[in-house]
């Protein structure tokens, strides 16, 4: 079994009217072969993000992911954000988000 770290950084310079954040920051780590699953992946992060608009606060958060790779094409990840202090939703200081994502490779 491995661990790895990983870091991304990401900055706008408002160039763009659709430029949402005006700086991002994730970094955590992945667990590669979970429970002896030999193609799995899971992953766990922390999110800080600035937004272009100085009437919205900055987001924090924390995100987990897990890969099952169910063939050797295809894999299913379902993912799960959660927010403690959503940009947009300033009456709330708590939001989540679940995605689910699947790839075929050809």
């Amino acid at each position: 079994h491995q661990w790895g770290l990983f870091a991304r950084y990401t900055q706008s310079f408002e160039r763009l009217p659709q430029d949402l954040f005006r700086l991002a920051v994730t970094a955590g780590f992945v667990r590669l072969q979970p429970f002896d699953f030999s193609s799995d992946t899971v992953g766990l992060a922390y999110i800080y993000d600035r937004p272009t608009d100085p009437a919205l606060r900055n987001e924090h958060g924390m995100e987990f992911y897990w890969r099952f790779q169910l063939t050797q094409l295809f894999s299913v990840t379902p993912d799960l954000q959660v927010y403690f202090t959503p940009s947009k939703a300033t009456d709330d200081d708590f939001s989540t988000v679940f995605t689910v994502r699947l790839q075929l490779a050809i």
